[in-house]
């Protein structure tokens, strides 16, 4: 599992135009997998654009524009999953109502996202308000170099990247299922994929480390 993300961010990568190892990317994927468990909310995820840099491969900029599209693809198919369990789940009066709203903003909200960093406006609106603050050149031009890193990303990579998330997914729900069998839980798999995807989606919450606590 762990392999087949360190492969869609490789590939994100190869999006953005840079070329890193099948076993590079492995290494510094299981690195800031460490740094990341041991940081609230998995924020030393985003030590992967340091690598990359001390690697002379892109800037911080870039690296941080591909990781931040990493976890969002996990972060989307997690909540989608949720909004799902929500309804078939039953949880409470309000449960089916915040699911169907959850489904609804899921599938408007990246349309919306890809078509503002799509478009050329944004970044020209950026630079006006960098002349006007007087945002210091250096600053603008790491914003330029993430916003490139960002708008690099789209057409059919999109699908790919989709599906290398829900394969990623589908065995990591399988071990919750496999070790749900061995403390003879008598819980479905499709029953159980939403009560995970919401459990992993509130120790996201940059509370406590490694989640513990919110789980």
């Amino acid at each position: 599992q762990i392999w087949i993300k360190s492969e869609r961010w490789r590939y994100i990568l190869h999006l953005q135009g840079h070329k890193l190892k099948h076993l590079d990317a492995l290494w510094i994927y299981l690195s800031s997998l460490y740094l990341g468990a041991i940081t609230p909310g998995r924020l030393g995820d985003f030590t992967q654009a340091i690598y990359l840099k001390n690697a002379k491969i892109t800037s911080i900029s870039r690296g941080i524009s591909g990781v931040l599209v990493d976890r969002a693809y996990d972060f989307y198919f997690l909540f989608l999953i949720a909004m799902f369990g929500l309804i078939a789940t039953n949880l409470g009066p309000m449960s089916e109502v915040a699911g169907w709203l959850g489904i609804g903003v899921s599938l408007i909200f990246p349309l919306t996202v890809v078509q503002l960093i799509r478009n050329p406006r944004v970044g020209n609106f950026f630079s006006k308000v960098s002349l006007v603050k007087k945002i210091p050149e250096n600053i603008t031009e790491k914003f330029r170099q993430f916003n490139d890193g960002l708008r690099s990303i789209y057409g059919f990579g999109l699908f790919w990247l989709a599906l290398w998330t829900l394969f990623g997914f589908l065995i990591l729900f399988y071990q919750y299922y496999l070790i749900a069998r061995a403390f003879h839980i008598p819980l479905s798999f499709l029953s159980l994929v939403p009560i995970i995807s919401l459990t992993i989606l509130i120790s996201l919450i940059p509370i406590t480390i490694a989640g513990i606590g919110t789980r």
